[in-house]
């Protein structure tokens, strides 16, 4: 990432997680592509988010966060697609029945300065910031696996049934996601990056 965003002035330390999202829904949920295409969800309005929904199935609708309560009571969605389970829960819970754990986005920010700050700094300076941001970032990614667990089960003891899915189901929905988004993907932010996509993408 650093290398990447390098080019752009951006010094970049690595990424502060919030985790892997899912899908919260009411009424019907899916965990196979074929049983996602009667449910609509809500999409940012960012390249590849609806298109990565389409490819596992979903109708979408790109609606802000702050309208999606009253979209999902009209019905003009069926539920979310955009957040770990900690968002749903904490402002959707009352409405949400379902959540599927389809871990199709990792949430995440990242730790950056610009670059010509940080060249401008003494060596002594950049460890200690690099060093500090690298204990910030690992602290969040045990605090973050804890905090979606523990909002995971109060999700469930509030009575949204959480539903992870199985190796075969994860695996059908990757699948039509890297044939389908990938090529599109390398479109617009190039080759060079979706090797590197390629090169350290897990094998499901």
């Amino acid at each position: 990432m650093d290398d990447l965003f390098g080019e752009l002035g951006i010094k970049v330390f690595g990424t502060w997680p919030e985790g892997f999202n899912g899908i919260a829904t009411r009424g019907k949920y899916a965990t196979t592509i074929e049983a996602a295409k009667g449910i609509k969800v809500r999409t940012p309005p960012v390249f590849p988010w609806a298109d990565t929904l389409h490819a596992m199935g979903y109708q979408t609708a790109e609606i802000a966060w702050n309208e999606l309560g009253t979209a999902m009571r009209n019905g003009a969605v069926d539920g979310d697609s955009a957040n770990i389970i900690f968002w749903d829960y904490k402002y959707l819970k009352d409405i949400i029945e379902y959540y599927v754990h389809t871990e199709h986005i990792f949430m995440a920010g990242h730790l950056a300065m610009n670059k010509k700050s940080w060249q401008k700094l003494t060596t002594q300076h950049q460890k200690c910031i690099a060093d500090a941001a690298v204990k910030v970032m690992e602290k969040q990614f045990q605090d973050g696996r804890a905090t979606d667990e523990d909002y995971r089960q109060k999700a469930m003891d509030h009575g949204i049934r959480y539903i992870a899915l199985k190796p075969e189901e994860k695996a059908a929905y990757v699948k039509a996601v890297r044939e389908a988004i990938w090529p599109e993907m390398e479109k617009v932010v190039g080759e060079k990056i979706m090797d590197q996509v390629r090169a350290n993408a897990s094998q499901p």
